[in-house]
């Protein structure tokens, strides 16, 4: 693919991901989680008050610290609207996507960047559960953080780069019980030697990451708690006893590699109409693209288990592109893991914390397997056309999806259309 489209297509596709996660943003309705988080924030912005845990979680407990009241009370301070804290999530998923591509231009090249900004900036996974004002909307940044300060550890340690990585870790916990997958995978990655922690860092990391905990531990130990705890609707290590959840967490690391929103697209007004055919066809497409997610895995992990004396492609030999195979194989295993020790079932938003490690195999099959076998004409039709594929998916998720389209008549929710101003509308906590 030439350097001229190159430059073409690439600024063209982060535009319409910009775009169109800020149109499916403006559609979505506030209710249950959301409408919770935004009274957080609304006891933050309009009485100054601070509350310790942030919401019961599925898995049993709360959110800790105060970093996801934070999030949505400092915007709605600046800006007494109740959409504001989204300009706070476009402005960290852009920035999880800058430090992300900066890493594969670095190792690869600028045409891995074309193919990792098609299939994460533009995926449905991203601007799905991003476009919602709720927990998983915070935990791409994090994880980006991870990523990038421990490949800049991978060969000294670094008193920075500890900082932000142990950082990024405990700034995740207080979004999302998926933090679990960084923490996980940072500790495979030490363990094999394929980072180097300066623990100066790591300590200034935790202090860090940690000052958004200091109201929790305080509410701890004086036995303040805002919420009971909620009981947990499974055990530690469920997902071993019943083996399906487990080889769930290996199936959803193919298809966030992919578009497959078939369960989505089911709940489209769409889906419901007399002749829905064009859905079931759309259903089929992204079961489809599922299989070379699988088989761009397959292909970049292969030399892993190849006979000693077996050709190596050029690609692989590269320092840096090896240790990025390795982080994605210990997110991989990390996700496995946690889909193991979950006392739940995992669920597509409890998985995007590993969305972009998922893609980096199918970016990198796309760019060194597929660019021999296909004219640069065709591989790049077919990059246009996946990211068309991609924006049309999304585009019918949002105009017909109830989330993005219900206003007053649930009882939980905001209407936009009567009051945008969140001051008035919603009641700070009690």
């Amino acid at each position: 693919m030439s350097s001229t489209i190159e430059r073409t297509i690439l600024p063209a596709a982060i535009g319409l991901g910009l775009l169109l996660h800020c149109y499916a943003a403006s559609r979505t309705w506030i209710g249950g989680d959301e409408a919770h988080l935004l009274r957080l924030g609304a006891a933050l912005s309009s009485q100054g008050k601070i509350i310790p845990f942030a919401k019961l979680l599925g898995g049993g407990g709360t959110n800790p610290g105060i970093l996801l009241q934070l999030f949505f009370g400092v915007p709605m301070s600046l800006v007494e609207h109740f959409r504001s804290p989204m300009i706070l999530v476009v402005i960290m998923h852009c920035t999880a996507y800058a430090l992300i591509a900066s890493i594969l231009k670095e190792a690869f090249d600028q045409q891995i960047v074309l193919a990792f900004t098609v299939l994460y900036w533009l995926s449905p996974w991203r601007i799905y559960y991003g476009s919602l004002l709720w927990e998983p909307a915070f935990i791409y940044l994090p994880a980006a953080i991870q990523f990038w300060s421990c490949y800049k550890s991978r060969k000294t340690s670094s008193f920075v780069h500890s900082m932000f990585c142990i950082a990024s870790i405990v700034w995740a916990v207080q979004i999302h019980n998926s933090a679990i997958i960084l923490l996980l995978s940072t500790g495979l990655l030490f363990w094999k030697k394929q980072i180097k922690l300066h623990w100066g860092g790591v300590i200034c990391g935790v202090l860090l990451g940690g000052l958004t905990l200091i109201p929790s531990i305080v509410a701890v130990i004086g036995g303040n708690l805002q919420y009971d705890t909620q009981q947990s609707q499974g055990f530690l290590g469920k997902g071993l006893l019943t083996v399906a959840p487990t080889l769930k967490g290996v199936l959803y690391w193919f298809i966030l590699g992919a578009v497959e929103m078939v369960r989505n697209l089911k709940e489209t007004s769409f889906a419901q109409a007399s002749h829905p055919i064009a859905i079931y066809i759309l259903q089929g497409l992204c079961i489809v693209t599922v299989i070379p997610s699988i088989f761009a895995s397959w292909w970049y992990y292969r030399p892993l288990w190849k006979f000693k004396g077996k050709k190596i492609e050029e690609h692989e030999l590269t320092p840096q592109r090896q240790w990025i195979r390795g982080y994605t194989i210990s997110m991989l295993v990390s996700l496995v893991c946690a889909a193991a020790l979950s006392p739940i079932v995992l669920q597509g938003w409890m998985v995007v914390i590993v969305l972009s490690s998922a893609v980096i195999p199918v970016s990198v099959w796309e760019c060194y397997h597929l660019s021999v076998k296909l004219s640069p004409y065709k591989l790049t039709l077919g990059i246009v056309l996946y990211a068309l594929f991609e924006i049309a998916i999304m585009l019918i998720l949002v105009s017909g999806m109830p989330i993005f389209n219900r206003t007053s008549d649930l009882p939980d929710a905001i209407d936009p259309h009567r009051d945008s101003t969140l001051i008035h509308y919603i009641p700070p906590l009690n």
